[in-house]
């Protein structure tokens, strides 16, 4: 340990704090009395949460084979007596021949408690509408990816306002008020508060 105080720091009534520090740089330089400190810190980042799903790559089915196997299906069918279930059994059974279920592993993303199932079918537009601006880079189609930008955004900070407004609603402590303030705080930089009802 080393110690970085090299003055009275009781001198003139006050009383100045003593540093002590290992493996810290210390600046020799001195600005309005104030020594500049510079080290490392041994923090590390916490890792992602893995989780496995299984899905079915829909892009890879060819059009040709499916039909090929589905009017070959048709032929052990009875026309006269196929009900609906019978003809949903028999796509899914070529589905599940054709596209089997692949397992693959992705990083799990902590969910807002303010997300809801409008933000998750806005972004969906929202990245249809980007997705079709990339591919043609035409002006209006910008601007409907713009216009599905913004409507994100404002369906966020509203949903992100009634749920703070919920949780405040239900405060009965100081205590429990500064930590969802602090909460709010840590949210995003622009957080938006709940406003007074008019």
């Amino acid at each position: 340990m080393v110690s970085h105080t090299f003055f009275d720091t009781q001198r003139r009534s006050y009383l100045g704090p003593n540093y002590y520090t290992k493996n810290i740089t210390v600046i020799d330089k001195t600005i309005s009395g104030h020594y500049l400190l510079s080290g490392d810190l041994n923090t590390q980042k916490p890792s992602k949460t893995k989780c496995t799903v299984t899905s079915k790559n829909w892009k890879m089915l060819e059009p040709s084979k499916f039909s090929t196997e589905f009017y070959e299906a048709l032929k052990t069918l009875n026309n006269s007596t196929v009900s609906a279930d019978c003809l949903d059994n028999t796509l899914r059974r070529i589905c599940d021949q054709l596209l089997p279920l692949q397992a693959r592993t992705i990083s799990q993303r902590p969910v807002s408690p303010w997300f809801s199932l409008c933000i998750k079918v806005a972004k969906q537009h929202r990245r249809r509408a980007e997705r079709r601006w990339r591919k043609t880079r035409l002006t209006i189609h910008r601007h409907i990816f713009m216009t599905h930008r913004h409507k994100v955004k404002t369906i966020i900070q509203n949903c992100k306002r009634e749920y703070f407004l919920r949780k405040f609603e239900t405060v009965t402590s100081g205590k429990e008020f500064s930590c969802l303030v602090t909460i709010s705080w840590a949210a995003k930089e622009q957080c938006l508060y709940p406003l007074e009802r008019r």
